[in-house]
């Protein structure tokens, strides 16, 4: 794969925060990305999925994620997440890739990264 072409399709919300201009509607820019992804990269926290303190967080776009089947892979960066219904939606029996806070970036992440995509295509 061809990783100057693949970067930009992948759906990174960071990259939507960062490029939304102040005053700008950050959710109008995840949602836009997230739709056009062909692969959502989700770095799953242990507060990832949980309600924020305005009306869009990783909840809503979990929920986005989910409800239009998109094709995710799941960088697990907790051992258990705090929010009941984040488990309930990625249970440890879906496919993840372990990557622990505080460790250097695992030498084959990029490797399983590059192989989901390629299926997705």
């Amino acid at each position: 794969i061809n990783w100057i072409s693949f970067l930009p399709t992948l759906s990174f919300c960071l990259m939507a925060s960062a490029q939304c201009v102040t005053g700008g509607d950050i959710e109008y820019e995840v949602i836009r990305r997230l739709n056009a992804a062909k692969l959502v990269v989700i770095l799953g926290t242990k507060t990832y999925g949980q309600a924020g303190t305005v009306k869009f967080s990783s909840k809503e776009e979990l929920c986005f994620i989910v409800n239009e089947e998109k094709p995710f892979f799941l960088i697990k960066m907790c051992d258990r997440f705090e929010d009941p219904t984040t488990r309930f939606r990625l249970p440890d029996t879906t496919s993840y890739f372990q990557w622990e806070k505080g460790t250097p970036l695992p030498a084959n992440l990029v490797a399983e990264l590059e192989a989901k995509y390629s299926r997705c295509l």
